[in-house]
């Protein structure tokens, strides 16, 4: 191959080069245009079977002494609530949940400094890749509209902490 071929085909890959960043630049351009015009949608998925449980627990403090009642189940969705009904020294916790995808569980303890605490968590039961397969459909259909949807599964309702209204200062939410 002599010097003029070498150079008649350094110029062919340069072309190359430059009509193969052209392209990319295009088709990156287009692609961009595209997603842009997407539009975020927070959709509620499907609503389970709702069910009520209710843990009691006995109030066994002392003078001063509070209660602290760890919801790690609804958020703001808890609250304290007096109750001429309930006895004192007791209180009853009311959980609003979903039943087929979890369970609400209570675990009483005392931490370092002594104080009482009450743990409300949940045991949950269906996965996260078990939810998106539930929604798939509805998800790729979202996205030939031009959606991005966000599926939010509600696992509780309300958490109700039902006490004597002389015990209402002895109860705290955190």
């Amino acid at each position: 191959m002599d010097r003029k071929d070498k150079n008649r085909l350094r110029g062919i890959m340069a072309g190359l080069f430059c009509v193969g960043v052209l392209t990319g630049g295009i088709g990156t351009g287009v692609a961009f245009a595209d997603f842009s015009r997407f539009t975020y949608a927070l959709v509620q998925a499907d609503e389970g079977a709702f069910q009520t449980e209710t843990f009691t627990y006995k109030i066994e403090q002392e003078d001063g002494e509070r209660i602290w009642i760890r919801d790690y189940l609804g958020g703001e969705r808890c609250y304290v609530k007096a109750d001429g009904q309930i006895s004192q020294g007791t209180v009853e916790i009311r959980v609003v949940y979903d039943a087929g995808r979890c369970s609400p569980v209570m675990t009483p303890r005392k931490d370092q400094e002594d104080e009482r605490i009450l743990d409300l968590y949940l045991e949950v039961y269906d996965s996260d890749l078990g939810n998106f397969m539930a929604v798939k459909d509805q998800f790729l259909e979202g996205l030939k509209d031009g959606q991005w949807r966000e599926y939010q599964i509600e696992y509780v309702k309300s958490v109700e902490c039902h006490v004597n209204p002389a015990d209402v200062d002895k109860m705290r939410l955190y």
